[in-house]
């Protein structure tokens, strides 16, 4: 049985990076560079995401993951302010609610 962290890798990433993507877009104006530089990877990924070609969903996305998107995207406009360890528990909360059926060994 693969991982926890695995399947959230495989799965859910691409999908939470292509939401993040078209929300620093269009919501704050910001470059397919910004972004890149902001979720730590390349240009032609951004234009992939936001393009649909990366990161078709194996679900969709439900008001309150949402909610959590919209809060990572303000923390990495803003990042002066930003904390990693408050990104990486909301990336926990969304990997939690998907993958509960899969044990967990990090605990952040």
């Amino acid at each position: 049985m693969p991982l926890r962290c695995e399947l959230f890798v495989k799965e859910m990433l691409p999908s939470i990076r292509k939401e993040l993507s078209k929300i620093l877009y269009d919501n704050y104006k910001m470059s397919q560079e910004e972004i890149a530089d902001k979720l730590s990877i390349t240009q032609s990924a951004v234009s992939q995401y936001l393009k649909g070609i990366r990161g078709k969903s194996y679900f969709e996305f439900d008001q309150e993951d949402k909610i959590i998107l919209i809060k990572m995207s303000e923390l990495l406009k803003n990042d002066k302010n930003i904390k990693l360890i408050d990104l990486q528990s909301m990336l926990c909360q969304l990997c939690e609610k998907r993958y509960k059926y899969v044990k967990c060994y990090i605990k952040v």
